[in-house]
């Protein structure tokens, strides 16, 4: 039954016929395919009873007539690879038809351990041009879509929450040039032509790294805070989606592969390793054996311990980079939010605070002149980076951007001033007022995120006779139990603040300087 149709598949595709074109692998693959197709039924129909009538068991007509029809493809195409392996073009389009060859034949129900039209591409001399041609064409596809006018845009209209990643065009598209690379090495038979991929998709995404930070570097000396968002944008999503990809079967299969043959390598070399000592004179090997760990004990957690350093994804180390460029530079971002602030808020920092008059005593009570174009700038600020920052970034940033501002003017104003009664009503309407609800945006309790400052306004605007108490208290308790003056803060609502810290504060309200 084989025979006629590979008389009929060598006249069309092998000699000078017309059907027969580098170009044009497509033609017979697409034949084969239906061929199989068509004498399916008649195979299934009539061949199967017969084989079962002659007593041949455990043989499908069907799937002998496929294996015999990919042999053909099989033959052919180690006819062609000679000539194909000499232009990029063509040897670029054959694997593309092969790959989508074998995908069809699967679908119709070709067992994976028949004989594999792709086993030709992993040859050797074919599959290293195929590794090399795969990163050509994604380094340059990657350097068309950093050149991009339009690379750091975000990929997805901003319509409300439909897009909290922020994902820019080229990250999206980097990942998609890595998708479609995994899916043309997915049925590859051998383990460690897959793990081969793999490393390819390792070193592409270290060179993403790369460009990544080096574009950084050049935004970062320009002090654009918004515009570094994107690149921080597109490194937070690649680790999101490498996470993704380490949970999928297909990539914890190869995990384990990868791992156990990292534990053979490391078996063979400590037999390689044991098998020198045992050529060593004897008095050499003693003093070796001296200097190592003890012999039966080791020799047994020796192993247990190798098998915990090795990795828990196969991106695990280059996910990493990513984590420590993008969480790096959103600290970044923060020191320089900081640091602003601080230069900022330096008028409103040498504030008499130890002569304002009460609140009740004044008509104009509110928000402190100096206080203002600090305020305004972060507020400012802030939401520039909530548009342009990926959500969970954005997150990190206000938290510790708050934490910063926080001990910053606790320790730079409050501990480096004194306050009357007005100036720390006035420091606490400032606080509670006008700066925590800058944060009530993105959190219910603002005001747990500026502890320093919130509970040293308690300290400060807490009545007299309450405040000379509590003093007196810490200060007996410092000398005998430092259990009862914590409690006693936590009675008036501080619990952040050590007992210390919290006398230092109240030494600096006028009306208990001198007790």
């Amino acid at each position: 039954m084989l025979r006629p149709l590979k008389k009929r598949f060598l006249f069309h595709f092998t000699g000078k016929r017309q059907t027969n074109r580098l170009d044009k692998p497509e033609w017979y693959l697409s034949q084969i395919l239906t061929w199989a197709a068509d004498h399916g039924e008649f195979c299934d129909r009539f061949v199967q009873a017969i084989l079962i009538k002659a007593g041949i068991e455990g043989m499908q007509a069907r799937l002998e007539l496929m294996r015999g029809l990919v042999q053909i493809g099989i033959h052919k195409l180690q006819m062609d690879l000679p000539s194909l392996l000499a232009d990029d073009h063509l040897l670029t389009h054959a694997i593309e038809e092969v790959l989508l060859f074998d995908r069809e034949l699967r679908n119709q129900g070709y067992p994976p351990f028949y004989p594999c039209i792709l086993n030709v591409l992993t040859a050797d001399h074919c599959f290293i041009r195929w590794i090399a041609l795969e990163k050509k064409y994604a380094d340059e596809k990657r350097d068309v879509l950093l050149s991009s006018p339009t690379a750091w845009k975000p990929q997805y209209p901003l319509d409300g929450d439909a897009d909290e990643l922020k994902v820019p065009e080229c990250a999206e598209a980097f990942m998609m040039i890595l998708s479609a690379m995994t899916e043309r090495y997915r049925h590859l038979e051998q383990p460690c032509h897959r793990l081969k991929f793999v490393s390819l998709q390792q070193i592409l995404l270290e060179d993403w790294r790369l460009c990544l930070q080096q574009i950084l570097t050049a935004r970062l000396e320009e002090l654009n805070l918004v515009a570094i968002c994107p690149i921080v944008n597109a490194a937070h999503y690649v680790v999101q989606v490498l996470a993704q990809w380490s949970m999928q079967p297909f990539f914890i299969e190869l995990l384990e592969a990868c791992n156990e043959m990292q534990r053979k390598e490391k078996q063979r070399r400590q037999s390689i390793k044991q098998a020198n000592s045992e050529a060593v004179d004897p008095e050499e090997a003693l003093f070796l054996a001296a200097s190592e760990t003890p012999s039966d004990e080791s020799g047994q957690l020796a192993p247990l311990a190798e098998y915990g350093t090795l990795q828990e994804s196969v991106f695990e180390e280059v996910s990493q980079l990513l984590e420590r460029l993008y969480t790096d530079t959103v600290l970044a971002i923060v020191d320089e939010l900081v640091l602003d602030f601080k230069a900022k808020s330096k008028a409103y920092r040498r504030e008499k605070w130890f002569c304002m008059p009460s609140l009740n005593d004044r008509e104009d009570a509110g928000l402190t002149p100096t206080a203002f174009p600090m305020l305004s700038w972060l507020q400012s600020n802030l939401q520039h980076l909530q548009e342009a920052l990926a959500a969970p970034l954005f997150g990190t940033l206000w938290q510790e951007a708050a934490r910063g501002i926080s001990v910053f003017l606790y320790e730079e104003l409050i501990l480096e001033n004194f306050f009357s009664e007005g100036g720390a009503m006035q420091l606490s309407f400032d606080m509670n007022r006008n700066l925590f609800p800058l944060f009530s945006t993105y959190t219910q309790k603002p005001e747990n995120h500026f502890k320093e400052v919130k509970e040293a306004c308690i300290l400060l605007t807490m009545p007299h006779p309450v405040a000379w108490i509590l003093q007196e208290t810490l200060r007996a308790a410092r000398a005998t139990d430092v259990v009862t003056g914590g409690t006693a803060l936590e009675e008036q609502g501080v619990s952040f603040l050590t007992p210390s810290q919290a006398m230092h504060v109240l030494s600096k309200r006028n009306d208990l300087v001198h007790t």
